[in-house]
């Protein structure tokens, strides 16, 4: 299923544009902002380029609001409730427009979390849907011969070598490894 080589021109146009783009933007804009930035004393050139600037800035943003970060407190209500001969845990999920909540979507409100509470403790309630959901575990992959050595050092502090013997063993004579 070849296909004609000019079917694909475009894409080739496209790469000699944004190689273009980016020389063009690079060397200008470094050069401009490199003199800027060298008239207010830093030594040194200032880069700019057309995918680095605008990664660099995503790093520098996330940089700053874990540099700024503020922990806030919040609130997760849970009760433990007899249901017949058993018990269940229950985690509180808050309605739409629940006072005492922050933008995402967390109980920060100490005399709400209070009421909420003491509202439902020690009361009776009564279940009105039950919903069952089929869920699989998949199998667990194979151990690489890192992740093996890793997981058998802290488990029973055997060293590389020791762990490389255990696996060639397992391999060549017991027939249970693939190659390690």
């Amino acid at each position: 299923a070849l296909k004609l080589n000019k079917e694909y021109q475009g894409y080739g146009l496209a790469a000699k544009a944004r190689q273009r783009a980016d020389w063009l933007i690079g060397m200008n804009f470094t050069r401009a902002y490199t003199l800027l930035s060298q008239a207010k004393g830093h030594k040194g050139t200032t880069t700019i380029g057309r995918v680095q600037t605008p990664t660099l800035a995503l790093v520098v943003k996330r940089d700053r609001e874990i540099e700024n970060f503020v922990p806030i407190p919040y609130y997760v209500i849970t009760a433990t409730v007899n249901v017949g001969t058993g018990q269940l845990l229950m985690r509180w999920n808050p309605k739409e427009g629940q006072p005492g909540l922050d933008e995402e979507n967390r109980l920060i409100n100490p005399q709400v979390a209070k009421e909420l509470v003491n509202k439902v403790f020690q009361q009776t309630g009564k279940i009105t849907q039950i919903k069952r959901e089929k869920k699989q575990n998949n199998q667990h992959k194979g151990f690489s011969l890192t992740g093996i050595t890793l997981k058998a050092s802290s488990l029973y502090g055997y060293g590389a070598e020791t762990v490389l013997k255990i696996c060639q063993s397992l391999y060549e004579r017991h027939k249970i490894l693939t190659y390690p």
